[in-house]
């Protein structure tokens, strides 16, 4: 029977859904067929499915470019490229917790490989704990939200933005002025120039962060902007690498998947 699938969900996530409908429609409830529903249930399965499958590609350059710029950065600071144990100032003090999460998840991982495994009884490295680190530890290393009074500061600027401005910056190489266009007016107050595409990066991230999380936990992305979170994955992925950008357009599903929405 259509919509028979509906029994198998909450009452209060299938009246979520319904009532998207109800929005878009002006109808009254009950005059939303169970049809209906599924087919909106099943396409938010698809959406997240694309988006899934897309944030797959991503999510590891991200981490590769954070990774490269820091391991540079630090080995010029302290002569170790270990940022994660031995980081280096400004980067000391935002680090310090997730490090020692990485630090722990590795050893766990470490500790369940099987004997079979080519790195049985292996030493944890700093590839293990970097691979530990989650969109969230990634994003959280760039500055979001500006300080309140810069004389704060003796450099003038925060620990997150002299980040930024002396390391992570190296990592998107082809990042444009058209990011900071789309963000501008999401940096409240306003920021220097100098670390304004880092704030801008930091946005982009976080809402992709915020979409990931949703997409995880299957959670409903009915009401995300996908175009616009699709315009700053990309655009980061063209920062950081173009020929990842390549690859993740002639994969992506995600706009195919939008032009499928049901229509009530």
């Amino acid at each position: 029977m259509v919509g028979e699938m509906l029994g198998g969900l909450s009452d209060a996530r299938v009246r979520s859904y319904r009532m998207v409908i109800v929005g878009e429609t002006g109808r009254s409830a009950d005059s939303i067929s169970d049809r209906s529903v599924q087919s909106l249930y099943l396409w938010q399965s698809a959406i997240a499915s694309a988006w899934y499958e897309a944030l797959s590609v991503f999510e590891p350059v991200l981490r590769n470019r954070i990774d490269a710029s820091l391991r540079s950065w630090n080995q010029a600071q302290s002569s170790t490229e270990d940022w994660l144990e031995n980081p280096a100032r400004p980067l000391r003090k935002v680090v310090e917790r997730m490090a020692t999460d990485a630090r722990n998840a590795a050893e766990r991982s470490a500790r369940r490989r099987p004997r079979n495994h080519p790195r049985f009884k292996a030493p944890v490295t700093l590839d293990d704990r970097v691979s530990q680190l989650s969109f969230g530890n990634l994003s959280a290393l760039f500055p979001l939200h500006p300080p309140a009074n810069r004389a704060d500061f003796a450099t003038g600027f925060s620990a997150k933005e002299n980040l930024w401005i002396h390391a992570l910056v190296s990592g998107f190489p082809g990042l444009t002025s058209k990011l900071v266009e789309r963000h501008r007016s999401s940096i409240s107050p306003p920021v220097p120039a100098q670390v304004e595409d880092g704030y801008a990066v930091a946005v982009a991230l976080e809402q992709l962060r915020r979409l990931r999380n949703r997409v995880s936990h299957q959670e409903q992305i009915l009401n995300v902007d996908h175009q616009e979170r699709l315009t700053d994955m990309y655009a980061l992925a063209h920062a950081m690498s173009p020929q990842t950008l390549g690859v993740m357009k002639k994969m992506d599903r995600i706009q195919r998947t939008l032009l499928l929405r049901p229509q009530y």
